[in-house]
């Protein structure tokens, strides 16, 4: 089990593989290729505080042939973000609407900032508004890994994994639209 950070009165989020009460009372909202004959989902996020829990997302896979390096669970804006798989989903804490799309290759990990969310894949960085709505994807920055070092105004500055292992690559993106920088 994947511990999220509690602290009083703040929401804690956790990847679990196992659940039991009082999330088995919570009717789960799923992602992913929901298939019913495979049962229990392989992976579940709750989401609480220290006095109740709130919401429950069972999480599946999107494929057969899925890569499954990471996966991240935050909450973000006025959601849950889950990196998992090959996908990236938000879902809305108040609607329960949740938005999903293909990262194309493995999840990586998701760097937040107070107007957006990088979210970052083996290939590539997606831009993500703060209502879980998908704004740009980059052109490929590498094929092993995507790292953000640093946000900074208009620029967002990394590396991506061209010739693994070790063999990464610095890149310079505009903020607003994922366009590249020269250096």
């Amino acid at each position: 089990m994947t511990k999220g950070r509690l602290v009083p009165g703040m929401m804690m989020v956790e990847f679990r593989s196992t659940i039991d009460l009082p999330w088995t009372l919570l009717v789960p909202i799923r992602i992913g290729q929901v298939r019913p004959a495979l049962g229990t989902a392989p992976r579940m996020v709750t989401v609480g505080t220290d006095a109740a829990p709130l919401l429950r997302v069972d999480v599946y896979p999107s494929g057969d042939s899925e890569c499954f390096a990471f996966e991240e669970a935050r909450v973000w804006s006025k959601g849950v973000a889950i990196g998992f798989g090959h996908c990236f989903h938000f879902v809305d804490l108040e609607s329960k609407r949740v938005t999903s799309f293909d990262l194309g290759s493995y999840f990586g990990r998701t760097y937040p900032s107070g107007e957006f969310l990088l979210v970052a894949s083996a290939e590539r960085l997606f831009r993500i508004g703060p209502d879980g709505r998908l704004e740009w994807r980059s052109e490929q920055l590498g094929i092993d890994g995507v790292i953000v070092d640093r946000v900074s105004g208009a620029l967002i500055e990394g590396q991506g994994e061209w010739a693994p292992p070790g063999g990464w690559r610095p890149f310079r993106l505009m903020a607003a639209f994922g366009t590249p920088v020269p250096p």
